[in-house]
């Protein structure tokens, strides 16, 4: 959410916006304006805005989809995604392939093509 971004006009909203930060450069290559909320949609297009090949891009839980997942592994780069309880089968899924990992993985949660 934008500060001070505020528009009486359109029932006092709050702009947001959604920036692809390079964590290393400490540099935002890429801002797209969340419409209406639409966090979710301006984050993939976003996406689409900058290289990923070789990057890996992190998101919290809102961006733990199908859809998110999608678009990096269409861009060829890799990722890791928050994944809360309110996504059972999800969850479940999760919990069952990391419970498999042997030798020295110490609950390294990464997820990539």
């Amino acid at each position: 959410m934008l500060r001070g971004s505020r528009d009486a006009a359109e029932d006092g909203r709050t702009r947001m916006m959604v920036s692809a930060y390079a964590a290393r450069l400490r540099l935002t290559l890429a801002t797209v304006p969340a419409e209406r909320g639409g966090e979710l949609e301006a984050a993939i297009e976003a996406l689409g805005l900058v290289a990923l090949k070789g990057k890996v891009v992190t998101g919290d839980a809102l961006h733990c989809n199908r859809r998110t997942v999608a678009a990096i592994n269409a861009g060829g780069g890799d990722w890791c995604l928050a994944l809360k309880a309110n996504q059972d089968s999800l969850l479940s899924d999760a919990r069952a392939c990391f419970g498999k990992v042997k030798g020295d993985h110490h609950g390294i949660a990464a997820g990539g093509q």
